[in-house]
């Protein structure tokens, strides 16, 4: 009974227990009332195998061997019974038993701390990348690109006096998208240097992001502009905004402030009763913007160029050339993006100049424009007289030079280079012309219409006979030249008109075989002199207009007479008959 009364461990937390403990000195088990339940249960056990042995004994002798067997089986199943309650019994005690049980450890705060770890982690080196300076930039100038509604999120400036709004930002995306490389320098310069040339942008640090990363922007620095004209009673403005009116007193104003960018200045009013206007788009910054001088003043010169042609400055007429080719334009408002240009109305129809931007360097001189396609005077000269001097060289030798059919558009399928080739050969052929002498004179060049050129010019033919006898005549022509790029070509050449014909008689041979001069009685003088015939031809022609000047050698001999008039009679016959050729 001591043995069982005695507990060595605890049967709730397995401690070692004192002896004589009434509770567990680790966990406070109740050892006491453990005990006490458990000797209750080991009593009734007992006095229900007793109770069993004494019916068994009630049984009839004959059967004693069968009742030995049974109650050996008996005693066999009670001593199973009786361990089996036994156990149920130490259960139902350990069960209805005050436990304190061990707290189990709990996961998921560790796998939460660990998610969060990973979050906070995974976020700061996402935040390292997405704020980093170089990325910063790369979102800014892609929001100045595009112009989008959010690009004030990527600018500053420390001025309170200016408004950072989308349409302040304006001058700077407009100056950036009018230059080729105006953004790709940009950037470049924020990038490597952190700041634009004229220091008028930085790419600095605002701010900082979730207090942990660094924050930039593009920062403006702003400036006020000073406007300042020469005249009082002018209205200055700034993108024509804000006006302000200069007087006697004061011919300047402060506009401001404005940050770097493509602004439009003006300067306009009355002057000695001209309305000026002096305007222009400017990049301003703080480094240029102290002083903007916007003058109104007036300019003389003389434009020149193609009779009839109409003068304009700006698109505004101003009249037009008159026969000389000249127009002289007086006191005329001048701004800083004048430009000149001509319209000519040519037989194929009205063809604009290129434009001429004038400047103040051209006060009191001599403006000209070109035209396009249209070939200069100098080209156009020196491709006519190309021509005719390979008309020269084919009147001496019968011989063409290949490059004369490259001057024509058709080469040598036009019908103005055989006329031309035929007349040369012909004089060639006559035995009455020694030589043939080719001067274009008086050329000049107006357009006929686009890349098509028309070249009016005198040539002058001096035909040498024999005996020094010599024939004169000057024709006008006019050509059509065409211009396909650097390629330069006669496209047409007609004779409109004589302009004058002239001989001179040679020396023939006196009665005994003596040559004589008997110019003074030649009496072939300007015979089929046109009535129009110009002044500068005649005079080109030398001495040779002059058949009635005197001569010392003058001699009354008939035979000698004849022989001069013989001579002439048929150079001129042969003169005439070619001409007339070319001339159909």
């Amino acid at each position: 009974m001591a043995q069982q009364d005695s507990l060595l461990f605890c049967p709730n937390c397995g401690a070692k227990l004192k002896a004589g403990a009434v509770f567990c000195g680790n966990c406070g088990f109740n050892i006491a009332d453990y005990k006490a339940k458990r000797q209750s249960t080991s009593n009734d056990s007992k006095s229900h195998q007793s109770n069993s042995a004494t019916t068994d004994s009630r049984v009839e002798n004959h059967q004693f061997s069968q009742q030995s067997a049974s109650i050996k089986a008996s005693s066999i199943t009670s001593r199973e019974s009786q361990a089996g309650q036994t156990q149920l019994v130490t259960k139902q005690a350990t069960d209805t038993a005050p436990t304190r049980r061990k707290k189990p450890i709990k996961k998921w705060p560790w796998i939460t701390v660990a998610i969060v770890l990973l979050i906070l982690v995974g976020g700061y080196m996402f935040g390292k990348n997405y704020y980093s300076k170089d990325n910063q930039l790369k979102r800014a100038m892609t929001s100045v690109r595009k112009n989008d509604k959010d690009l004030t999120k990527n600018f500053s400036v420390s001025d309170k006096k200016f408004k950072l709004t989308h349409k302040s930002l304006q001058p700077l995306i407009k100056e950036l998208k009018n230059k080729p490389s105006g953004m790709k320098q940009f950037e470049s310069q924020l990038k490597t240097r952190g700041t634009t040339d004229d220091n008028a942008y930085s790419f600095a640090q605002s701010g900082r992001a979730w207090l942990l990363f660094p924050r930039y922007k593009i920062r403006a620095k702003t400036f006020s502009v000073k406007l300042r004209t020469n005249q009082p009673n002018i209205k200055l403005t700034v993108d024509r905004k804000n006006p302000f009116k200069t007087s006697t007193i004061n011919i300047s104003h402060d506009f401001g402030p404005h940050i770097g960018g493509q602004y439009e200045l003006t300067a306009e009013g009355d002057v000695n009763g001209h309305h000026m206007k002096n305007d222009g788009n400017y990049w301003l910054a703080q480094n240029n913007a102290s002083d903007v001088y916007l003058e109104l003043k007036t300019i003389s010169f003389t434009a020149q160029g193609y009779p009839g042609a109409d003068v304009q400055i700006n698109n505004k007429s101003y009249g037009q050339l008159d026969t000389t080719g000249s127009l002289y334009l007086q006191d005329i408002p001048w701004s800083n993006n004048m430009i000149l240009t001509m319209v000519y109305t040519g037989d194929g129809g009205k063809i604009t100049s290129n434009r001429r931007t004038i400047s103040e360097s051209d006060q009191d001189s001599n403006l000209s424009v070109s035209f396009p396609g249209i070939m200069s005077h100098d080209d156009a000269h020196a491709l006519i007289s190309n021509v005719f001097s390979d008309m020269s060289s084919i009147s001496t030798e019968p011989d063409v030079n290949s490059g004369l059919a490259s001057l024509f558009v058709d080469g040598s399928a036009s019908q103005q280079y055989k006329d031309i080739v035929s007349m040369a050969k012909g004089y060639n052929r006559d035995e009455n012309i020694s030589n043939v002498e080719y001067t274009v004179q008086d050329l000049h060049v107006v357009p006929s219409k686009a890349n098509e050129t028309k070249a009016t010019y005198n040539v002058k033919y001096k035909f040498y006979g024999n005996y020094e006898a010599t024939h004169t005549q000057v024709f006008q022509y006019v050509a059509l030249l065409d211009k396909n790029g650097s390629k330069e070509k006669i496209k047409s050449i007609h004779a409109t008109k004589k302009i004058s014909d002239t001989s001179k008689p040679g020396y023939g041979p006196d009665s005994n075989g003596n040559s004589k001069d008997s110019s003074a009685d030649s009496d072939s003088s300007d015979s089929d002199s046109s009535s129009d015939s110009d002044s500068s031809s005649v005079d080109d022609s030398n001495s040779d207009s002059d058949s009635n000047s005197d001569d010392s050698e003058t001699t009354d001999d008939e035979a000698y007479q004849v022989n001069q008039k013989t001579i002439f009679q048929n150079l001129n016959a042969t003169i005439n008959k070619t001409q007339s050729v070319y001339e159909r």
